[in-house]
């Protein structure tokens, strides 16, 4: 099972006062995590799409209690810059800007950051980001776009099973519904 999840903010003690989370301190808020992770199924694999720590020391020791059984897929976000994530690769699977997977047909584009247009979002992809926090000014998405921000997500990853129903009530991408309009107009023919 694929799950997701943003902006953990590990070793950031100014997370929880500014963006206001409901923990007394960073240990609180770190076990919160780590005890979310260890209730995943054996096998799963959690895409972190970025912010997941403050510096390499919070990430490599919340990366020590990680279950082994736990795949890991990092996205950079604009504060993991203080990461050396070279001594932490043997914790990783795998670690990106950008990246696009396939789940059941599905493409799914995983990024820190929200975009206008992605990656065949023309064809009705989605895309998954974080970035936007509770305190950010309002952001309305566009498309197939989910925010997966532990703070809308009451702390915890989100399964693909959940993205899948958070989408269905979701519009279509301006760009998909121009070119199912011009399919339409140019063949006669509504396929879709």
């Amino acid at each position: 099972m694929k799950y997701f999840t943003s902006d953990w903010h590990l070793g950031h003690e100014g997370s929880i006062t500014f963006m206001k989370r409901p923990f007394a301190n960073l240990e609180e808020m770190e076990d919160c995590f780590v005890k979310n992770m260890w209730g995943l199924p054996k096998g799963s694999e959690l895409y972190h799409l970025g912010d997941c720590a403050w510096n390499t020391k919070a990430l490599e020791h919340f990366l020590k209690r990680k279950p082994a059984w736990i795949g890991l897929h990092l996205i950079y976000g604009n504060h993991d810059n203080r990461v050396n994530f070279n001594i932490l690769k043997r914790y990783i699977n795998s670690l990106d800007d950008i990246k696009t997977i396939k789940i059941d047909d599905q493409k799914i584009v995983l990024c820190h950051y929200p975009m206008a247009v992605w990656n065949c979002s023309c064809y009705n992809s989605w895309q998954l980001h974080g970035h936007i926090h509770k305190i950010s000014p309002p952001y309305k998405s566009i498309g197939k776009q989910l925010n997966v921000n532990v703070e809308f997500t009451d702390y915890k990853p989100v399964s693909y099973d959940e993205v899948v129903e958070l989408m269905k009530d979701k519009e279509e991408h301006p760009e998909y519904i121009e070119i199912k309009k011009r399919f339409v107009r140019e063949t006669g023919i509504d396929i879709y």
